[in-house]
């Protein structure tokens, strides 16, 4: 079937980018301002379109007008190769191996997800070039992560970090476009899987429920009780291996196109903000919702409150006292085997 885009590399295309460094362009409308203030997100995602073999993994989505011939980007998927240590140990080289058979090596993707997998790609590849960037670290993650991210070893998996589609050109396929382009230039490059640090489009709906049991949610079926709290449920992933589909729709969409779920990553991405930072990026009075006389409920055992946000997937942790919230995003990691890089 005929589309009305094409697809480029960051590399091939790099004059695409320029239009992306305007504050209100349609791509960089739905993704909300706090998350900008992630850490590692500052300091690594532009070193992703900087070095030319990082380029060549980021993608554009261009529609051209047939009444002025301008080149218009309605669509942006960024994602980094990574040498991933456990799979290196299989031999998959028979063909009569596969990753999904072994879910002990896909649970070692990083607890740190996003903001994990992003710095990690980025010092691995500077390590190839024999550079090393500082600080090593910005997370307790990615401190563990340090003996990997200093590797030099080539890239053996791609990590998608992000797909943004403009709102009017959603449903068109593109997603499913980028997907389907991550996994053969994947394949092309030679790396035996895709990853997948997703971040559920719809659970902001729910900022309340734990994002194990709202990944379990099928469509269809209407929704469960929301009255239990984060801390008290439980982490199974019943949902992996099931015919059912789950609720949420950019889940649901990866699935339907071969994705597994491996499991959660409960910091994938961390910012940390004082109450007039977080006034500023959510309109929300941190000073007055978070004081302990407040309507939200003050932890028995800690001197914190929790407080909903607008598009927050989870509530951001506000410590009264110091005046300071901190935001830990949940996402799901799924997996995406390359079944035609068998021999």
């Amino acid at each position: 079937m005929s589309t009305p885009f094409t697809l480029y590399t960051a590399r091939d295309r790099p004059d695409l980018l320029r239009a992306l460094d305007e504050p209100d362009h349609p791509l960089n409308l739905p993704w909300p301002e706090f998350l900008d203030q992630d850490l590692t997100f500052q300091l690594f995602s532009s070193k992703l379109t900087r070095f030319e073999s990082l380029a060549h993994f980021q993608f554009l989505a261009v529609e051209r007008d047939a009444a002025t011939d301008e080149e218009h980007v309605v669509g942006l998927a960024r994602s980094i190769p990574f040498f991933w240590p456990e799979v290196a140990a299989l031999d998959l080289s028979s063909g009569t191996d596969s990753l999904s058979r072994h879910p002990k090596i896909l649970s070692t993707l990083p607890d740190g997800g996003y903001d994990t997998m992003l710095a990690r790609g980025v010092h691995q590849y500077l390590a190839r070039e024999g550079r090393l960037l500082e600080p090593l670290a910005l997370t307790a993650d990615q401190e563990s992560d340090s003996a990997t991210a200093r590797r030099r070893d080539p890239p053996n998996a791609l990590s998608a970090l992000s797909i943004t589609v403009r709102c009017d050109r959603r449903r068109m396929g593109l997603a499913e476009a980028f997907i389907a382009q991550m996994k053969q230039t994947a394949i092309e490059q030679g790396l035996l899987a895709l990853v997948v640090p997703l971040r559920p489009t719809r659970k902001a709906e729910h900022p309340q429920v734990n994002i194990c049991d709202y990944i379990r949610w099928p469509v269809g079926e209407g929704l469960p009780p929301t009255g239990h709290v984060l801390e008290q449920s439980k982490p199974s992933l019943s949902l992996l291996g099931s015919a059912n589909l789950p609720f949420d729709p950019w889940l649901r969409k990866h699935l339907r196109l071969g994705g597994k779920i491996v499991k959660v990553a409960q910091s994938s991405m961390i910012v940390h903000g004082t109450d007039v930072q977080w006034h500023r990026w959510t309109n929300i009075d941190f000073e007055q919702v978070g004081h302990p006389s407040s309507e939200c409920l003050k932890s028995k055992e800690q001197d914190y409150v929790d407080v909903v946000i607008p598009a927050g997937l989870v509530p951001v942790r506000y410590y009264y006292e110091k005046r300071i919230g901190v935001y830990r995003e949940p996402n799901v990691w799924v997996f995406h085997e390359l079944k035609s890089n068998r021999h």
